[in-house]
């Protein structure tokens, strides 16, 4: 249950590199992690968007259960908008107390299938903040997600020098990955 919840982690953080960053590149050729082509886990991100198509739901056409575990993990949240994304899931897109964007996909059954948060270096502790200054030093944090899944969670970060565009995980054991390492072109 562990490795899958791991691998849920890797695969959702990928995920969240390949299409909420700020930057558009794009590999020619991907390789795979764990088995799952990063293709594959760009589009099941990409769908988990609202689409010209989708419309916010009224609470009423939310799963009353999926609401109930929103609002037993979810405190005092603003801008709450609900959107059917697949069949019988929900992703429930919010500011959070702390005013930070935010989303969760959850199941019409209750089960949270990940949540994530959108912030900056002010988001982080002062050792994550030492952990990665150590080991990136003229570089400065431009972008925090915290990435949940069940109690496993995980921060993607992007970091930036004159030159460098640098996205790395950190987990909360304290492995620091890089993720992705681009040149800017001036």
């Amino acid at each position: 249950m562990k490795k899958a919840i791991i691998a849920r982690l890797i695969g959702l953080s990928t995920l969240l590199v390949s299409t909420s960053c700020s930057f558009a590149q794009t590999a020619a050729t991907l390789s795979s992690t764990n088995g799952i082509q990063k293709t594959k886990l760009a589009n099941t991100l990409n769908s988990t968007k609202p689409n010209k198509e989708s419309r916010a739901l009224a609470i009423n056409e939310v799963s009353s259960k999926a609401v109930r575990t929103f609002e037993r993990y979810f405190k005092n949240v603003t801008n709450l908008q609900w959107f059917s994304i697949y069949k019988n899931k929900y992703l429930a897109t919010f500011t959070t107390n702390e005013g930070r964007n935010a989303r969760a996909l959850i199941a019409q059954n209750g089960y949270i299938y990940y949540a994530i948060s959108y912030g900056n270096e002010e988001n982080l502790s002062k050792e994550q903040k030492n952990q990665i200054k150590f080991s990136y030093i003229d570089y400065t944090i431009s972008k925090v997600s915290e990435v949940s899944i069940g109690s496993v969670k995980a921060w993607v970060i992007n970091l930036e020098d004159k030159d460098n565009l640098v996205i790395v995980r950190l987990t909360q054991d304290g492995m620091l990955d890089e993720l992705e390492h681009y040149q800017k072109q001036l």
